[in-house]
């Protein structure tokens, strides 16, 4: 099966313990995770569960649509700061339930947010012995089972070696968020590395779309006293308050996420502040498919990259095309 026509399967696991209340005091979990809802390709399968002394499913794992969205969002609002431990073996569990056996047809996720370390007991054995499940048992089941972990430290008190050995053993990767403010722009890497999102190049604010794109969905990273606006081919200006029925705009602390189906192809412009981590994401049956690139590389490691182009599913070989 080609990587292109794998299902992706996203399941994203977020702390909600105590100590949260000094590692996010603003929440910015919320509006984090409602952008990667936002983002998770429609067709995929996703849920999202938080966790503290327990496991919760916050955002029913299914299928991603409108319905999914709209019930992800509620999802997302529930996220709050008043668990008691912090259980990472049992959210990892939970979590992965359904993912027992490999299963090939489908690109399997995991995007795991904690400030702490493994903390189920007053008692350092058990916790000890549930950091251990975690090492001996969970990360090669995980390996066995094709789990890809990728792994955000929220605080320099997390336990940074057990979250870069999930991340590395999985072949999946590690971040440290220095604050809560820098969430947004982890979770979309993360996001990037699960779902390898097909892109198109923003140059000077500007990109160019051509008829093969069916939808195109921007990340816009804004001041709070920004506002975000799209130019279309013809000069047709969209903004939060006034768009076309094409576009839908979700505006969250942060962040526009807009998405536009059947898009113009032309030139369009941006009226924003530029930004590096600002994203041009499209659906189109013309896709670049690149084999997978390790998360981690050794210096001066050589590794060999292969591409192909496909147009609906199928190698394109026309020799005219490919010149």
């Amino acid at each position: 099966i080609s990587q292109a026509a794998l299902t992706d399967d996203v399941r994203i696991v977020i702390d909600v313990s105590g100590s949260m209340v000094d590692s996010d005091p603003q929440n910015l979990r919320v509006p984090a995770l409602r952008m990667l809802n936002g983002m998770i390709p429609s067709g995929a399968r996703a849920g999202a569960w938080t966790f503290g002394r327990y496991a919760n499913m916050e955002v029913k794992w299914g299928p991603v649509n409108a319905q999914w969205r709209k019930l992800a969002d509620q999802g997302a609002a529930k996220i709050h700061s008043r668990g008691q431990f912090t259980n990472i073996e049992r959210a990892l569990q939970r979590a992965t339930r359904g993912w027992e056996k490999a299963d090939p047809g489908s690109r399997r996720n995991l995007i795991l947010l904690t400030d702490g370390k493994v903390d189920i007991s007053p008692d350092p054995g058990k916790n000890e012995l549930s950091r251990s499940n975690i090492l001996n048992r969970l990360i090669p089941q995980f390996v066995e089972n094709a789990v890809t972990v990728h792994s955000i430290a929220l605080s320099d008190q997390a336990d940074e070696s057990l979250l870069k050995q999930i991340a590395r053993d999985t072949s999946g990767s590690y971040e440290i968020a220095a604050s809560a403010e820098d969430l947004q722009r982890i979770f979309l890497r993360m996001f990037e590395r699960a779902t390898r999102p097909d892109t198109i190049p923003l140059q000077d604010n500007r990109f160019m779309i051509d008829k093969s794109v069916r939808e195109m969905t921007l990340l816009v990273f804004r001041n709070s006293d920004q506002i975000t606006r799209l130019i279309g081919p013809g000069k047709q200006a969209h903004s939060e308050l006034k768009h076309a029925e094409n576009v839908s705009w979700r505006n969250d602390q942060g962040y526009d996420l807009i998405t536009v189906t059947r898009p113009t192809a032309g030139e369009w412009m941006l009226e924003a502040d530029m930004d590096p981590d600002n994203r041009v994401m499209i659906v189109t049956d013309l896709k670049l498919q690149v084999s997978e690139v390790p998360a981690y590389l050794a210096a001066g490691e050589r590794i060999g990259i292969e591409a192909s182009l496909s147009n609906r599913g199928k190698l394109v070989s026309r020799q005219a095309f490919l010149r």
